[in-house]
């Protein structure tokens, strides 16, 4: 098998050596900074701990696969606790928006803020559907 570098332990840098060794290669991983995750990235000043990317996973059945191309089960490695809302927006007023990943939930939130606005999400989310 092929020897490949691959550089940046983000989630794609991972997932990518993580499906290339499962296949045989001999896979060497470079990163930069002085622990794993990229964007995923934790870090701790005076005691308090800050993520440094993204703090909710929306499609977790990805890493699913990632794991079972490795032979192995995502579940005996890392727990996701399920989280609803996925986000609470606020804007100047204190007004919220909640975020998840429900079609329907997401339409009659828009249309709270702005009926107008619920066929251009209409639009955009057809539009990346495609893509």
């Amino acid at each position: 098998m092929s020897k490949i570098i691959v550089i940046g332990s983000g989630f794609g840098g991972l997932s990518a050596a993580a499906r290339l060794a499962a296949r045989g290669h001999q896979v060497q991983l470079f990163e930069k900074r002085d622990k794993l995750g990229g964007r995923a990235y934790v870090y701790e000043i005076n005691g308090f701990k800050f993520d440094g990317g993204p703090t909710v996973i929306t499609a977790p059945w990805l890493f699913d696969e990632i794991w079972e191309a490795a032979g192995r089960n995502r579940a005996d490695y890392v727990e996701f606790v399920p989280c609803d809302p996925f986000y609470r927006i606020f804007n100047h007023e204190g007004r919220a928006f909640n975020y998840n990943g429900d079609h329907q939930f997401i339409l009659d939130q828009i249309r709270q803020w702005n009926p107008s606005d619920v066929a251009g999400y209409e639009r955009f989310m057809a539009t990346t559907k495609e893509i």
